[in-house]
């Protein structure tokens, strides 16, 4: 899937709400959802993005495999806080 335009507007949009609520965007679900557009070059998709909290179970799973898991520390730091 390629992003661009009000796509990743869309993503650094809610990316930026789970930065300011200090939310791990592990804890979170994120789902995307394509909306269809008409512009004058034909039909097209814009991708959406919603978020609701993770179970906790499955967070601690995530924080679990991040920590060993050989990933990049600031990666592991940015997806589980």
């Amino acid at each position: 899937m390629l992003l661009k335009g009000a796509s990743i507007d869309n993503f650094v949009e809610l990316w930026t709400k789970c930065t300011i609520e200090k939310k791990p965007i592990g804890s979170l679900i994120i789902t995307a959802t394509m909306d269809k557009r008409t512009g004058k070059n034909g039909d097209y998709y814009v991708v959406s993005f919603s978020a609701k909290p993770n179970d906790k179970k499955r967070v601690a799973e995530l924080q679990h495999f991040a920590q060993s898991t050989i990933l990049p520390s600031r990666l592991a730091e940015l997806a589980l806080g």
